[in-house]
């Protein structure tokens, strides 16, 4: 299963982004990219899997996490002083289109690829 440069790029942009530290994250980021396709019989990794991989090793090891909200918070209500202000966190954003134009043409070559397996099983 092949990753691209721009895949890994997005991988550890968004693990910046989480305020990981070191390269483990996107080392694991990574990996779990090219396992979900494979799972999925692909032979590159696609936006889905690059989501998947960001949901399963960068935000658990993301700095940047709201804490939760205790039970006095919520008891206090929104206008209280005791609350802290916490940026906003941004959603994941989607991987480039160019990475998805690219999926297309994986998709094409893993079809045409099972049809021939396909077709050799049969003989």
């Amino acid at each position: 299963v092949t990753i691209s440069t721009d895949q890994m790029l997005y991988l550890c942009e968004e693990a910046t982004r989480a305020g990981c530290e070191g390269q483990r994250a996107e080392i694991f980021a990574a990996s779990a990219a090219k396992a979900s396709a494979a799972f999925a019989g692909r032979r590159n990794v696609v936006a889905e899997d690059l989501q998947t991989a960001v949901l399963l090793t960068i935000l658990p090891r993301a700095l940047f996490v709201e804490a939760p909200i205790s039970e006095e918070e919520l008891e206090s209500g929104p206008n209280s002083p005791q609350q802290t202000q916490q940026p906003d966190l941004e959603p994941i954003p989607p991987p480039p289109e160019d990475i998805r134009q690219n999926e297309d043409k994986d998709m094409e070559e893993n079809d045409d690829e099972s049809e021939q397996t396909d077709e050799e099983e049969q003989d």
